[in-house]
């Protein structure tokens, strides 16, 4: 073989081998860091103990079973660490919802509800249940349940403060669920035991009435998707029989549907930027209202558990000077929220948007034209007959 040819073919072999060590070299260095970061990130997993532990878990659960004087759900245990996760983010608004009460969501969007028809509030010293309103045909309205009566324990459970959370599950019963209601009648005193079951009862969106100098009078009790359309109807029947003042009455009531919210900017608010809704990426999106239907004097009620996105609506009545607003400030959290279905029956809630005015009003509430608070007298009724009446309403 010619020594050209050797020399050429030694070149090329020791180029080939040359090759492969440079690659392996620059491999090593490209790789090495991962490397690293792996083997770091495996000590440092072998070493620390995860957020959510089921060792934890298992050693709270044996302390529990062992020493809680009570029985235990274990079930129900473990459905409520949901609840707890979703509870650290610190906002009442955002929450788990198990299956029962992510079925009650999906009715209350429906214009439906599970329940017995009764609303209730605690008596004085948190000893007893007052009933405060009675649904029509409900199983409470059937079983002659009235406006005022005590109710004194359920399933043989005190009706008292130290009894909260189980009378607020008793109250809240599922589908079909059956309960034994404890009443003391307002009128005769007489002590009777009746049994509710829970069925779907339809919402009402608001009720009416007309007071004295031809002043209607509606108060909302919950915002669904009908609301606007049978609020402006009953506007309309309002003004067919020459009344052409009303009293909106939003005190008490939460909402979170910007839309359903805006339909009701609709009726009494000019062309105009009604509020805003801001995500967290800071992109906002603007409802803007068509000419108003009603065109009458209005004055509109507020309190502190006056929220969400009817915060939006006070502030837009204000703002533009629709009308007066009168009552207390509202509760400053004026917030919508988004349902996510987690695919096996429940979901979560979450908090998914800021409203905001012209103005703004977040964290801060709208403040009424003129501020009227609760007296003295209103709160001794409440507490005494578990009612009000309009009369006695300043």
């Amino acid at each position: 073989m010619p020594l050209w040819r050797l020399t050429m073919k030694i070149d090329k072999k020791w180029s080939f081998l040359g090759g492969i060590v440079l690659g392996v070299l620059l491999g090593w260095i490209i790789i090495k860091p991962a490397i690293n970061v792996l083997i770091a990130g495996n000590i440092y997993r072998l070493n620390q103990e995860p957020y959510y532990s089921e060792k934890k878990i298992k050693k709270m659960s044996y302390i529990i079973n062992g020493f809680y004087v009570n029985s235990v759900d274990e079930e129900k245990l473990k459905e409520k660490i949901f609840t707890g996760y979703v509870y650290g983010i610190e906002d009442l608004d955002t929450k788990y919802l198990d299956k029962e009460a992510y079925k009650q969501y999906q009715f209350n969007r429906e214009g439906k509800e599970i329940g017995v028809g009764i609303t209730t509030t605690w008596g004085i010293y948190e000893q007893y249940l007052w009933v405060t309103a009675v649904q029509p045909n409900t199983p409470a309205s059937r079983s002659k349940i009235g406006v005022g009566d005590k109710i004194i324990q359920i399933d043989g459970v005190r009706a008292s403060g130290s009894n909260r959370l189980i009378m607020n599950e008793k109250l809240s019963p599922a589908l079909g669920e059956k309960h034994i209601f404890t009443i003391e009648e307002r009128e005769t005193g007489q002590i009777k035991e009746i049994e509710l079951e829970a069925e779907v009862l339809n919402i009402d969106s608001f009720t009416s009435d007309i007071l004295e100098n031809n002043i209607g009078y509606i108060k909302i009790k919950n915002i669904l998707e009908h609301t606007a359309k049978e609020l402006e109807k009953q506007l309309a029947e309002f003004e067919a029989k020459n009344i052409n003042k009303v009293i909106l009455d939003i005190r008490g009531v939460d909402s979170s549907d910007a839309q359903w919210t805006k339909e009701i900017c609709d009726i009494f608010l000019d062309e105009g930027l009604c509020f805003s809704v801001m995500d967290n990426q800071g992109n906002q999106r603007e409802y803007y209202t068509q000419n108003g239907k009603y065109e009458g004097e209005m004055v509109v009620l507020t309190d502190t558990l006056t929220e969400g996105t009817l915060e939006a609506f006070a502030a837009a009545i204000k703002d533009y000077k629709r009308g007066k607003l009168i009552g207390t400030i509202t509760k400053g959290q004026p917030t919508i929220q988004t349902c996510f279905d987690l695919k096996d029956g429940t979901g979560v809630l979450i908090s998914t948007g800021k409203l905001y005015t012209s103005k703004g009003i977040e964290n801060k509430g709208v403040e009424p034209d003129i501020i009227v608070y609760t007296s003295y007298e209103e709160i001794i009724s409440i507490i005494k007959n578990g009612t009000i009446s309009i009369e006695q309403d300043r």
